[in-house]
């Protein structure tokens, strides 16, 4: 099933600050605003509720059995008293649109519709495993290499919503998800797209007001708070800085006293070091993740290719050792040129510069040398004059060459 660790940041956002993702299923009664479907009932005369796994501020998630297919699934339902409101429902919905169009880690999409009585719902893969936040309270910070190999798959899922125009804006660990492959590896998958945004195309645009903030505050980029609105691909980098600093401290870069405090560190504070909580991590790490959280957008990665390109360097020059999330595959993160195996990558054309310089200057010394010494004599004005003479007559003194009598 899906398990799930999620925590309330206590931040008071009518519809700004999506709830977590899925807590635990517990013990707990109904609450008045939505009642739990009982193991055997039916969603859309279709699916029957197993077991409830999960409940978030928005609604329930059951492990249903799709009695078509016979096959397990998820199904996310939203509460009853939320279906009223047209931009929660069409936030579920936009969600479900979103995440179908993807296939590279993220948690597939197969069905949703509305309920007879108005609820709307999704029907996705079912999970097994936990997410990333759960795994960073039960086990403690992760390994540099292991968080290297995990963004490494977050990376690879992104590029492929960015080439499709989609933002998610909302990167959390509680949304990146570890399932459990059935030969025992893990994957990473990204889930719940129901703040994300799409900047191309005309069928899908985000469902919130132009000035209005979308997503985790402690999560959110500069522009992100500013001038939501005006969001790209870069605000899903600053989050993902934020979440790897948080999975190898344990702590939040950015903190403050309830909504106001967050945004106002986002905003002015400046990036704390990693070197402040644990000495083990690379510096080539820590100073991607400070590229991730430049507050201006210009000088973090352009995309997640190059985040990707730089995370695969540093894997490269470290240790071989294996991690729980180095089975995944991650050489394919996104559209490559035609005729070609690989992105191409940035080259260092100053080396070249400098070096022909440096032969040039050798050069010209050279050739100073033997003027002063006399052993290199510069010619004359009027020799000069005289050359183009001289190399026409040269031109036209030497013999053709008389074809064989074969030819």
């Amino acid at each position: 099933m899906i398990a799930s660790a999620s925590r309330p940041s206590g931040l008071d956002i009518p519809f700004v600050e999506m709830p977590p993702q899925w807590r635990e299923a517990a013990t707990d009664q109904p609450s008045e605003s939505s009642e739990s479907l009982s193991p055997g009932s039916l969603i859309a005369d279709r699916y029957r509720v197993l077991r409830k796994i999960g409940e978030g501020g928005m609604g329930m998630l059951y492990a249903c059995l799709d009695t078509v297919l016979s096959r397990e699934v998820a199904v996310k339902l939203l509460q009853r008293n939320l279906a009223a409101e047209p931009l929660v429902a069409e936030r579920l919905m936009r969600e479900a649109m979103l995440a179908a169009q993807l296939r590279r880690h993220v948690a597939q999409v197969f069905d949703c519709g509305m309920l007879p009585t108005g609820e709307p719902y999704i029907v996705m893969e079912l999970l097994t495993g936990r997410d990333l936040y759960a795994i960073l309270r039960g086990s403690g910070p992760l390994a540099p290499e292991e968080l290297s190999a995990a963004m490494l798959q977050v990376c690879d899922g992104l590029a492929e919503a960015h080439a499709k125009g989609i933002i998610h804006r909302d990167l959390k660990p509680e949304n990146l998800f570890c399932a459990t492959q059935p030969d025992g590896s893990s994957v990473i998958k990204i889930v719940d797209f129901g703040v994300s945004k799409q900047v191309s195309g005309r069928r899908l645009r985000a469902q919130t007001n132009p000035g209005e903030s979308v997503g985790s505050p402690q999560y959110m980029s500069p522009e992100q708070i500013t001038a939501p609105s005006e969001v790209d691909a870069r605000t899903d980098i600053w989050s993902l800085g934020v979440v790897m600093f948080e999975l190898m401290t344990g702590v939040l870069p950015f903190r403050g006293a309830g909504t106001a405090g967050v945004c106002a560190s986002v905003l002015t504070a400046p990036t704390p070091s990693i070197s402040d909580y644990r000495d083990d991590v690379p510096p080539a790490l820590e100073f991607i993740v400070r590229r991730c959280l430049e507050k201006d957008r210009n000088r973090r990665f352009p995309d997640v290719l190059q985040l990707s390109d730089a995370l695969r360097a540093l894997a490269s020059t470290g240790p071989g050792s294996t991690t729980r999330f180095a089975a995944a595959r991650v050489t394919d993160s996104a559209p490559l040129p035609e005729d070609t195996d690989e992105v191409p990558r940035p080259r260092r054309r100053w080396v070249g510069v400098v070096s022909g310089l440096v032969v040039l200057g050798a050069c010209c010394a050279v050739l100073g040398q033997g003027i002063r010494e006399g052993r290199i004599r510069v010619p004359t004005a009027a020799e000069l004059r005289q050359l183009p003479s001289r190399i026409g007559a040269i031109r036209f003194s030497i013999p053709f060459r008389r074809p064989a009598p074969h030819e």
